[in-house]
């Protein structure tokens, strides 16, 4: 209503929403049915117990429908006089596994073998389907007739693997493993990552130095080196050239007809496995029969090929932003975990934690040409401030580090309003600074 009382001519559609408002004319209808189970078999071959083989089955299979009404007069649906539609969605997801384990004691050289390999199947499909808008009166709302019925977006993941752990003397354990993954939202020439790794343990507080001690209880040195893959957060079909309808803003008018325009999607098909190289090294410790006992580890981590969507030069691909392999960068710190048990009786036990960690993060690259001049790409969205970003991913800073103007502050250390540092000297507050 204007001032007076009167009625208001009409609706600014830059006004803030009354979320009360937009709750109670929001009438969503919707049930979600879900369905799981899972089956495990173990056989142990009877010509070699040691052998076992292991077979596990699932599937997560669920569904999702509804209607959704909003009024005429609700200030969401304004222009079209109301909305109504219907949605419904499918999921089912799949998992196989099979593996065969060995574990065996060779007693002669006081040893212990065990050594596992199999294979796994992981599959992911997603059915939606479209449906037109109506208004609250029941007319078509032009342009939300849907093109396709349904789509169904899927992804698989096929594994092969072993792994092999060999114990000498109870005191020294070797571990080394490899992996194979195929994953469909890469191309078939780089559908395929091989991840390996290596670990050592000894035991030094079974070592005859130090198995006589009174305080000492545990002391165990591990080290450990490997590869691992990444490929989440990517869609599942980056690397083919596909198209993607315009909203009903960016229709053609054919007779008295509208019609969709398609237009290209970014794409890479260079697009392959985001990869990390850790080393990681580590005690675990314990005194006074494990009353006090902990863990240190360091790490170092370097990340290449990391999966992100950045900003391209005009005219290189089809859109501004592309989800490519673009960068590098490294993880290192350090982890103290302590733990000790202050009461421990039949019918009291009380324990205290403790831990703490340093990790210092660093992108080494990001970008995807030579000496590019980019300061990086902003990230980081905030409600409510004009440019709508406060952190960077920028080249020798950490991740999402935070890229706003530095502050000023008088004598009393009280900032000052909207007065900012001109760190680079040009007498201009800009985005240089």
């Amino acid at each position: 209503y204007n001032t007076p009382g009167t009625a208001s001519s009409g609706l600014n559609p830059n006004a803030p929403r009354n979320p009360l408002g937009t709750l109670q004319d929001n009438t969503n209808i919707g049930d979600t049915y879900r369905s799981f189970g899972n089956f495990a078999a173990d056989y142990r071959f009877p010509f070699l117990k040691a052998l076992h083989a292991n077979l596990n089955l699932g599937y997560d299979a669920s569904k999702g429908d509804g209607s959704v009404f909003i009024p005429a007069n609700a200030a969401q649906a304004y222009t079209t006089l109301g909305s109504s539609y219907q949605y419904h969605q499918k999921n089912i997801n799949t998992t196989g596994e099979f593996f065969l384990n060995y574990t065996s004691d060779i007693k002669p050289l006081n040893s212990n073998i065990n050594i596992t390999a199999g294979t796994g199947y992981y599959d992911f499909l997603t059915t939606n389907f479209n449906y037109a808008r109506y208004n609250a009166a029941g007319d078509l709302i032009a342009g939300t007739t849907p093109v396709f019925a349904n789509d169904r977006p899927r992804y698989t993941l096929l594994s092969y693997y072993s792994r092999l752990i060999y114990t000498f003397n109870s005191k020294y354990i070797f571990a080394g493993s490899i992996r194979t993954d195929g994953s469909s939202k890469f191309s078939p020439a780089n559908r395929w990552g091989v991840f390996p790794s290596a670990a050592f343990t000894w035991r030094m507080s079974d070592e005859n130095f130090l198995k006589e001690s009174k305080t000492l209880s545990d002391l165990k040195l591990r080290l450990s080196y490997g590869v691992t893959g990444q490929q989440d957060g990517i869609g599942y079909y980056g690397y083919l050239p596909t198209y993607f309808l315009g909203n009903n803003s960016a229709q053609y008018q054919f007779g008295n007809t509208y019609n969709y325009l398609y237009s290209p999607s970014s794409y890479d098909a260079s697009l392959k496995w985001e990869t990390t190289n850790a080393l990681n090294a580590g005690f675990d410790f314990g005194f006074l029969n494990q009353r006090i006992s902990g863990s240190i580890d360091a790490y170092y981590k370097n990340t290449k090929d990391l999966l992100s969507t950045v900003f391209v030069p005009a005219g290189t691909n089809f859109t501004n932003q592309l989800t490519t392999n673009v960068g590098n960068m490294t993880n290192k710190g350090i982890e103290l975990n302590l733990t000790g048990v202050a009461v421990k009786s039949k019918d009291i036990n009380w324990s205290i934690n403790y831990n703490i960690a340093y990790n210092l993060n660093k992108i080494t690259n990001l970008s995807t040409v030579a000496n590019d001049n980019s300061i990086g790409t902003t990230t980081g969205g905030i409600s409510g401030y004009t440019g709508g970003t406060i952190q960077i991913q920028s080249v020798g800073y950490s991740a999402n580090s935070f890229y706003v103007y530095k502050q000023v502050y008088d004598n009393a250390g009280k900032p000052l309003e909207g007065v900012y540092a001109d760190l680079n000297g040009d007498q201009t507050v800009n985005s240089g600074d």
